[in-house]
């Protein structure tokens, strides 16, 4: 039986762990810094996440974004930092670190692309780019192009179009070839560098011939962007023509093209009249020669 000494000690004792545990998660749960204090905690990151995203607490932009690389949601804090972003645009560059860093996870890559798109981040583009060139996640060229002709003109982006229009279609999907040759055909070539211009013809020329898996090209597309060229295109294709066109060699050779096909074929006779040069008269008569002797 309990002596009222001992009822005493019993309840002192309840009492004090009581106080100790309310202790512990002292604070109001309607406020933003303390579910900032608690992202941390493992078991609450999720909800704190959540939280802070209804309490629409933009103020905690930078504590969060500086929270993102030991995050296990960092999906969820890439979407509530967008949230801040529409609500304070202040903010936005608070956000763009966290928008870099996204852009190279499979995960937060698309949400990391819608906001570039949505907040037209200048900022951003070269690293969208680099993530473009780098073969991390080639599934989401299409994605990213988009998301940079959202809100610039193909003339600003004709570096990153040209590296497009000639990769392998069966990585990135041939659509992002036929984006890319679609988009170049509205550049104007006349104000594109020398080198950078070269670098063009000869990649579109590869695309005239690039297929993907299914057999599906990109010629049509690359056809009209090289007719946009005009007649400077035309030596690329002269060479072409004649066999002389290295890249278009390794382009034949790796999706295996007959050689017959890319030299003695209609499409680059096609082409060369669509750039209308002159002075390719003598490789199309010897093109048609070859043809006519098979």
């Amino acid at each position: 039986m309990l002596t009222t000494r001992s009822c005493f000690r019993v309840f002192a004792v309840l009492l004090s762990a009581s106080l100790f545990s309310v202790g512990c998660d002292r604070g109001d749960p309607l406020s933003c810094g303390y579910w900032t204090e608690r992202l941390p905690i493992s078991h609450k990151e999720a909800l704190s996440i959540e939280k802070l995203g209804k309490l629409k607490c933009s103020g905690e932009t930078k504590a969060l974004a500086a929270f993102y690389d030991k995050a296990l949601y960092r999906g969820e804090i890439v979407k509530t930092l967008e949230g801040f972003g529409n609500l304070d645009p202040k903010v936005r560059p608070d956000v763009l670190p966290v928008i870099r860093k996204a852009l190279k996870d499979r995960e937060g890559s698309p949400i990391a692309a819608q906001l570039i798109k949505n907040w037209k981040i200048r900022e951003a583009v070269e690293d969208v780019d680099a993530l473009m060139r780098s073969h991390a996640n080639p599934a989401a060229r299409e994605t990213l192009v988009k998301t940079l002709l959202a809100f610039m003109k193909p003339q600003e982006i004709a570096k990153t179009l040209i590296f497009l229009v000639g990769e392998d279609p069966t990585t990135q999907g041939v659509q992002v070839n036929q984006l890319a040759a679609d988009q170049l055909a509205k550049v104007d070539w006349s104000k594109i560098e020398p080198e950078l211009k070269k670098e063009g013809i000869d990649r579109l020329i590869m695309a005239l011939f690039m297929v993907d898996a299914q057999g599906q090209s990109s010629y049509q597309n690359a056809r009209e962007a090289l007719g946009a060229v005009g007649p400077e295109a035309g030596p690329g294709l002269v060479q072409a023509l004649n066999g002389k066109h290295e890249l278009l060699n390794k382009t034949a050779e790796t999706y295996g093209i007959p050689r017959w096909q890319h030299r003695d074929g209609p499409e680059l006779v096609e082409v060369l009249w669509d750039v209308g040069a002159p002075s390719s008269a003598e490789a199309v008569i010897r093109s048609m020669a070859r043809a006519g002797n098979r």
